[in-house]
């Protein structure tokens, strides 16, 4: 009998530990974050590609944001680049539809928070689809 009581108290022991280590990884938090996404009319890129202002939909003013240099973004036709300068956002554009994700940082010591454009998509346009055309035979 004693025997029995030993194992039923190391099977106790072992589900507690799992429990416990299950408890103790979904309350750590994860490096991830979901970010915002906003979709809007550009009001002008700045003169260096770093820096864009734009009109949200449903808002009437501008607001402003830092246009890091190596954002992951997606072109007109849909694919996805990262470390070239987003192909809609070139210097002194407007006018162009994105839509772009949004994280907020958090402030750190004496660094200020502020939020910071993870991703750009550009105005999907349709791929150009060109006719297959035929050489015409000559008679003969």
């Amino acid at each position: 009998m004693t025997r029995n009581m030993a194992r039923l108290a190391q099977l106790a022991a072992a589900f507690l530990l799992i429990a416990a280590g299950f408890w103790a990884g979904k309350s750590l938090t994860t490096a991830t974050v979901t970010p915002v996404v906003q979709t809007g009319t550009v009001g002008l890129v700045g003169s260096n590609g770093d820096e864009f202002t734009i009109r949200l939909s449903g808002q009437r003013q501008l607001t402003s944001y830092g246009l890091p240099g190596n954002v992951s973004w997606r072109s007109a036709y849909g694919i996805w680049h990262l470390g070239t300068r987003p192909g809609c956002m070139a210097p002194l554009s407007r006018g162009q539809r994105v839509r772009f994700g949004v994280v907020n940082a958090a402030p750190v010591a004496d660094a200020p928070g502020t939020p910071v454009v993870v991703w750009i998509e550009c105005a999907s346009r349709p791929i150009p689809r060109y006719p297959i055309v035929t050489p015409a035979t000559s008679p003969g």
